[in-house]
């Protein structure tokens, strides 16, 4: 009967202490999976920022000095792939020349395959095809290697009967495998030799915080690339991106602080009639970029002397026009814009310490640090104002960045030959962006990005 009786008492306890564990690991689980709440019909991921502490690129070591220095340097090498891409016109789109990949912007992780694998990939707004690495795979990439093998739902896509083969699709270059295995395969040539080379194939795209699954979406499985990245998700709006693909109309997405590595808000959402056009709406012209028409800049109610023309994106010439880009961290403008615009700027704010010895890489700089001198109480309205009246108020942290310990600067700098302007990361930080490409139309509203996951939970987007 002892015998019996502890026997139960020993299988009591076992079962209290497997019960307690399973259900701290099952609490545990969920607590993980929900730190950006899952949703249907919305495709949601985290942006993790070139400085982010969850980047293959984090350097804890990295000075402010050196973060510039990347800044700069990823900003001038983008501004010059975007120049050279958004000059096309529609005949030369199918040329295979695409804005080439730098540091300075956003990843997000995706899973791919029916084993979920986790695939970290550049967003680039200045392209279409989502491609990952695959094994066998010739270059040494810094993240895991979607192996094909493995993935029950993965399936090369044919020359024959392909919508996606041997038609134009934009800077992808795609051709029939002349080893007569049937693939098509895909090429893309960046500038400065750079490159990615594989076969479109199909398979499940997820995103990490989304229960819908898309099936059989093209991607491009690359063979060998000479880029340090492992895939790039094309937000661009040919047929063959994979909003397209998933039939949806709208994407999304919020940057939030990007000079802390912590920061952990940055969110990217596909989407239909779930995403809303939130706060000031103005025309988006799509050509090879986003852009759209600034009318008018304001620096403390004045009205900068500044040839609306120079702003207005033609759609003949391909010039004029400011691109919207998640790519680089400075904006850029036309040399005579830039001009006005900094000596209103020097103007406004002569508070500050101006520093008046040249500097290498930025034009306008100011001895001292950022948050002390150019509080909300001193700093005047800027208003960048869009078509239809379209106001982005912009503070001092979209406008200025700390370069050193004591040197803060202007984060605008020159387009030189380039005929249009660039928005960059740093003016768009603290706002929601929405893109409708039924409506085309381009949303914006200041915005603290914590709050996204709550709205997307009450269906307040």
């Amino acid at each position: 009967m002892n015998m019996i009786t502890t026997f139960s008492s020993n299988l009591l306890l076992f079962l209290f202490f497997f019960i307690s564990f399973t259900t701290n690991v099952s609490v545990s689980r969920i607590l993980l999976e929900t730190e950006i709440p899952a949703t249907s019909n919305l495709l949601v991921t985290a942006l993790i920022h070139d400085n982010s502490v969850d980047s293959l690129n984090y350097d804890p070591h990295a000075s402010l000095e050196d973060l510039s220095k990347v800044a700069y340097d990823s900003s001038q090498a983008r501004a010059s792939y975007l120049e050279k891409g958004s000059s096309f016109s529609p005949t030369d789109l199918e040329t295979n020349v695409v804005p080439a990949l730098q540091r300075g912007g956003f990843s997000a992780n995706i899973l791919v395959g029916s084993k979920r694998i986790t695939q970290r990939v550049y967003l680039d707004t200045g392209s279409s095809l989502l491609w990952i690495n695959c094994e066998p795979c010739g270059y040494n990439v810094p993240a895991e290697i979607f192996d094909p093998a493995h993935s029950d739902s993965y399936e090369a896509e044919p020359c024959a009967n392909s919508s996606y083969c041997m038609t134009p699709l934009g800077a992808v270059k795609t051709y029939c495998d002349d080893r007569g295995n049937g693939k098509c395969k895909y090429e893309i040539r960046y500038k400065e030799g750079h490159n990615s080379k594989g076969h479109l194939a199909r398979d499940d795209i997820k995103f990490s915080n989304s229960e819908e699954v898309l099936h059989k979406i093209v991607f491009g499985c690359a063979r060998s690339t000479t880029l340090t990245t492992n895939g790039v998700l094309g937000l661009g709006n040919n047929r063959i991106s994979l909003r397209d693909q998933s039939g949806y109309s709208k994407l999304s997405y919020c940057l939030g602080d990007l000079s802390d590595p912590h920061y952990e808000f940055n969110r990217l959402i596909i989407g239909g009639d779930k995403i809303k056009l939130r706060g000031a709406q103005t025309p988006v012209i799509e050509q090879n970029q986003y852009f759209i028409n600034l009318e008018q800049i304001r620096i403390g109610g004045k009205v900068l002397d500044i040839d609306p023309e120079v702003l207005r994106r033609s759609p003949d010439d391909y010039t004029g026009g400011m691109a919207v880009d998640t790519g680089l961290t400075y904006s850029y403008f036309p040399i005579q814009v830039l001009e006005t615009f900094e000596r209103e700027i020097i103007n406004a704010i002569d508070i500050a310490d101006y520093y008046d010895e040249p500097d290498e890489k930025m034009r306008v700089c100011y001895r001292g640090n950022m948050n002390d001198d150019l509080n909300n109480e001193l700093f005047p309205d800027v208003e960048f104002v869009f078509q239809d009246n379209a106001v982005m108020l912009l503070s001092s942290q979209n406008l200025f960045h700390q370069e050193s310990i004591d040197k803060y600067c202007l984060g605008f700098l020159p387009s030189d030959t380039m005929p249009f302007s660039l928005l960059g990361n740093l003016m768009q930080q603290y706002f929601y962006v929405a893109i409708d490409l039924k409506a085309m139309k381009l949303a914006f509203e200041r915005m603290e990005c914590s709050s996204i996951d709550d709205k997307i939970r009450h269906d307040e987007l």
